[in-house]
């Protein structure tokens, strides 16, 4: 039998443990409160002096505007399927009399249909943007769901000369919040929260009653750190989307820097800045979330990498792991990457992919899926088809199906 010394000793070790794990976890809400909706303190400023929507060049924004007052419809909630196998960077290829993406390897808009065709027999939530109601309509007979694509901060995210809005990284006071501040966030996130919501009230003239069932936005990114305007404007922005569209379901992208808050993994978030802002927010107001691991080679991102983000998600956001996948890049700037292939380099339409990309897909899948803490993900992700080529495509499907079957 233990000595009354020994229970303690083991009481106090547990009271410790405790302690460590607790200090590990996110609170539920942010100290600053930011999951609070903190009403619209704004100075009147007219939002045409803080941005210009004319400017912005998002699929989203291109949509009508839906006349005031239009509620999104009421439905039944949507299903992801199971495994969810994304593929992102759908379009309406066929109506298009030219390729308009320059330096990529499908001669023309037919020949990248035709690749998207083979797609759909594997993937089963597809992300992009159409005019096509009855592709829409065949998804969900199939039990798949399509995913309109929309960006996050534009217009503005950067300015003409290519730099980031100085504005977004700027600290934010949540105490004293400054009036410049305040009117560009309450403005801003006006925009982006009705903007984002367009796509639930679209109806393609009548043929998609109800609009479309998903949207996706992209992107959480390092600006979106604590204490940032631009983490306030991401979480007002989503906060007020939630309000507008019931049900409706949203995915949310960041890159791994954010799945890798308060800590470094790997080459991600060397500074070890926090995004507990960002996370909370999309743990409350997403349905899936989307970690962006876009390599070239596992010489720094390991399998290891992938179950250490994983892991850190659960820690931080207990329950948004349960709804957490990894976005693998398969652009020609990753998987091409390894085969000696460099942005401007000319693929031959339909070049089988070489073994050494091959196996880097591969290895990233079975490192997924051998992790403790990847293994439980949902599901899998991949960016972008168009930046893909006709070689590549049956290598990430055949993939997909033997890694998330």
């Amino acid at each position: 039998m233990r000595s009354p010394s020994s229970f303690l000793r083991h009481a106090t070790w547990l009271a410790v443990a405790a302690a460590l794990v607790a200090a590990c976890v996110d609170s539920a809400e942010p100290s600053d409160d930011d999951l609070v909706d903190p009403g619209n303190d704004a100075t009147g400023t007219d939002a045409s002096a803080l941005f210009d929507p004319a400017l912005d060049k998002d699929p989203c924004a291109k949509l009508a505007k839906p006349p005031a007052g239009a509620v999104v419809a009421s439905r039944p909630l949507v299903a992801f399927p199971t495994p969810i196998r994304l593929m992102d960077g759908y379009g309406d290829f066929r109506t298009k009399p030219g390729w308009r993406y320059p330096g990529e390897h499908w001669p023309t808009g037919a020949d990248a249909a035709t690749s998207m065709e083979g797609v759909l027999d594997t993937m089963n939530v597809i992300g992009g943007d159409t005019a096509d109601a009855a592709f829409v309509k065949r998804l969900r007979a199939e039990g798949k769901v399509f995913a309109f694509h929309c960006t996050d901060y534009f217009p503005h995210r950067k300015l003409a000369s290519g730099l980031e809005d100085p504005i977004l990284a700027e600290p934010y006071d949540g105490v004293n919040p400054s009036p410049t501040h305040l009117d560009y966030i309450n403005a801003k996130s006006d925009y982006l929260a009705e903007k984002w919501a367009r796509p639930f009230l679209e109806e393609l003239g009548g043929a998609l009653p109800g609009g479309f069932d998903a949207i996706m936005i992209d992107e959480v990114n390092g600006e979106d750190r604590d204490g940032t305007v631009s983490s306030r404007l991401f979480v007002q922005s989503l906060r007020k989307l939630r309000a507008r569209i019931g049900n409706r379901r949203v995915i949310v992208y960041s890159t791994a820097a954010a799945a890798a808050s308060g800590t470094t993994i790997g080459p991600f978030n060397p500074s070890g800045y926090t995004f507990r802002s960002a996370l909370a927010a999309i743990d409350t107001w997403a349905d899936l979330y989307v970690v962006e691991v876009y390599v070239r080679a596992l010489t720094n991102v390991t399998g290891a990498t992938f179950d250490a983000l994983a892991r850190n998600v659960g820690v931080r956001r207990p329950t948004l792991a349960p709804k957490t996948i990894f976005g693998l890049g398969i652009g020609w700037n990753y998987l091409r990457y390894p085969c000696g292939y460099r942005v401007g380099d000319f693929v031959e339409h339909g070049t089988p992919l070489c073994a050494a990309g091959r196996t880097l897909l591969r290895d990233q899948l079975a490192g997924i899926r051998a992790g403790l803490h990847s293994k439980k993900m949902p599901g899998v992700g991949f960016y972008i088809f168009y930046q893909a080529d006709a070689g590549t495509i049956p290598v990430v499907r055949a993939a997909a199906r033997d890694y998330f079957p």
